[in-house]
């Protein structure tokens, strides 16, 4: 009977100890990135060892870290502290392991970096110029009449707007383009680097300058909606982005074509937005 109880002691006693181990789940750990955003940080894994344990005893107890269910349930490739994420958000799994014993409970938690840009870079409308004859697809563009649509509510006292050629040289801050601009190509993209000049923060953005030629008769306004016909005579026709525009005067619109008149030398156009 003695014999009996014993075995039941012990029974007992290793339910006991096992019992004892707990991984008590830690909240999410968040971290702010700011410009340029891509989702990767550093995370001090150990500030979340204190609450995985609780009240258990560090001496006693060790807490690892790791990117699988297996590798925590097995004790196996422990991850460092800090540690670099793989991907955002990401799953990260603690093992809680009595050292004496190597008894074990396991907890998990994410880790997510966010993004806290304070910096913002408002995508501009794309410019466009007029090219006559000869037409060579070249032209000058102010690039400075887009920094306020960029810079949104930003202070321009505290946010610089520099223009840039290539992405890359947007994001290193160098390499930027004077305004006026005469563009290279046509079209040509232009690249905008809003930059918070204390911290050195930036954002980036990007528009389009093309020439348009405006050598024939009929040519689109570099609006890029409406058509421009000024040599043009009343009556003439042109075909601009695949729509055949005629020119006519005041008398002639009406509401059937009003949408295929070319308006160039009508000055005033606010009849056509009077109620009836």
């Amino acid at each position: 009977m003695k014999l009996i109880n014993i075995f039941v002691i012990l029974i007992l006693s290793n339910a006991l100890s096992y019992s004892q181990v707990t991984a008590t789940q830690p909240p999410n750990f968040e971290i702010c990135d700011e410009v340029p955003f891509d989702g990767l940080a550093v995370f001090d894994l150990e500030i979340q060892t204190a609450i995985i344990l609780d009240a258990q005893d560090p001496v006693n107890f060790e807490v690892t870290y790791h990117e699988s269910q297996i590798d925590a349930n097995d004790g196996v490739s422990a991850i460092p502290s800090p540690y670099s994420n793989a991907s955002n958000p990401q799953e990260i799994f603690a093992r809680v392991t009595e050292m004496s014993t190597g008894e074990y409970a396991t907890t998990n938690s994410s880790i997510i970096v966010i993004d806290c840009s304070q910096v913002t870079a408002t995508q501009p409308p794309n410019l466009e110029t007029c090219d006559e004859v000869p037409f060579d697809g070249l032209g000058v563009f102010d690039l400075e009449i887009q920094t306020p649509i960029i810079l949104g509510a930003q202070d321009p006292a505290n946010f610089e707007v520099t223009y840039h050629q290539s992405q890359i040289e947007a994001n290193n801050g160098e390499s930027a383009i004077i305004s006026p601009y005469s563009n290279l190509v046509n079209p040509e993209e232009i690249y905008a680097r809003v930059t918070e000049i204390t911290t050195g923060e930036y954002a980036t953005t990007n528009f389009i300058i093309t020439v348009i030629d405006c050598s024939g008769d009929f040519y689109p306004n570099t609006n890029g909606v409406t058509c421009m016909c000024p040599a043009a005579s009343v009556g003439d026709t042109g075909v601009v982005n695949g729509i055949t525009y005629t020119k006519r005067t005041r008398e002639q619109i009406t509401d059937a074509n009003a949408a295929t008149t070319c308006t160039s030398g009508i000055t005033d156009m606010s009849w056509m937005f009077s109620a009836p």
